[in-house]
């Protein structure tokens, strides 16, 4: 090592910098902070996003920062937030977005890739702990697409010329740029490492279940009912909303294809997301098979083919 290599290289935020990665989680709702604009609400897909944790050597406090992952129509994000369950053995991740490629980097240069079967979470946890080296690397293919969107229409974005750079608050314009890993050290002391994500076969071993909370004394504080309510509630909603879609789809859907078409069918309403959620699970799907669906006076008989592989959804006729 000479001498020069003992100097601590500057850089801007996570570039040329060390730095420990001390959480790394998924998120489909981003939070850029109380004076951030927050992100318009997607219509076509359920965005997906990083939410990396890191702290810089030297550094007695931890910064975070979100990185774009793409669409996770496909996928429910683990309890533990650090994996994904796939709906379905074929589903699969968007490349080239800036989250696939600093997930690709770390992998490269010696954070341990796990190997799931097709259908078992995808599990993260591993870059937690890990010190590494961050470079920002300029995203050329981001940049030709934001390029085009401003040649056609350069009044929509303003913010961005016909390069593709983004104007900075000093009126300038510079390259899009998002960190990647270009070297990793080795786990370091003092990071608390996660448990890995229990193995689930896509969603068909997940149940929904609601606990009540309790003050201590082995006695509820009353939530229960509230709970149960509140449950009941999404999952009529849940079944209005399946018919509906199996209605506009000549009776049948295939479940990959539900994340899809409740994220475009009830793109502003805000219980979207639960929606989605409950029709992933197979227990749910399956007691709708067995019990049925009644909307308003209209009783709806329901197929499951859970064994199946495309596991059709459909109305009987």
């Amino acid at each position: 090592m000479s001498m020069m290599d003992r100097f601590r290289k500057a850089g801007g935020y996570l570039n040329n910098v060390d730095a420990t990665i001390v959480e790394f989680q998924l998120t489909n709702t981003p939070d850029f902070g109380e004076n951030a604009k927050r992100p318009a609400r997607q219509e076509g897909f359920t965005p997906l996003w990083i939410v990396l944790t890191t702290r810089n050597d030297g550094s007695d406090k931890d910064e975070t920062t979100h990185i774009n992952l793409g669409g996770g129509d496909d996928f429910v994000i683990g309890e533990e937030g650090r994996s994904l369950i796939p709906s379905s053995k074929d589903a699969m991740l968007w490349a080239d977005t800036p989250g696939a490629r600093l997930i690709a980097s770390g992998y490269a240069n010696g954070i341990p890739e796990p190997d799931p079967a097709p259908g078992e979470p995808l599990d993260f946890s591993n870059f937690v702990g890990y010190r590494v080296r961050f470079v920002q690397v300029t995203d050329a293919d981001g940049m030709s697409r934001m390029a085009k969107k401003v040649k056609a229409n350069k009044n929509k974005y303003p913010k961005y010329n016909e390069l593709g750079q983004r104007k900075g608050t000093d009126g300038k314009f510079y390259d899009q740029r998002n960190p990647e890993i270009s070297a990793v050290y080795g786990l370091s002391e003092g990071v608390s490492r996660p448990t890995k994500a229990p193995v689930t076969k896509t969603a068909s071993s997940r149940t929904t279940t609601t606990t009540s909370p309790s003050k201590g004394n082995g006695k509820t504080n009353g939530s229960v009912k509230a709970v149960e309510e509140n449950t009941d509630a999404l999952k009529a909603f849940a079944a209005e909303t399946l018919v509906k879609i199996l209605g506009e789809h000549d009776g049948q859907v295939k479940k990959v294809q539900l994340n899809q078409y409740v994220t475009r069918g009830i793109a502003k309403d805000p219980r979207r997301d639960d929606v989605r959620k409950f029709l992933f699970n197979d227990e749910n799907l399956q007691a709708f098979a067995e019990e049925g669906i009644t909307v308003g006076d209209e009783f709806y008989a329901l197929n499951f083919d859970k064994s199946g592989r495309d596991q059709i959804i459909s109305l009987q006729s």
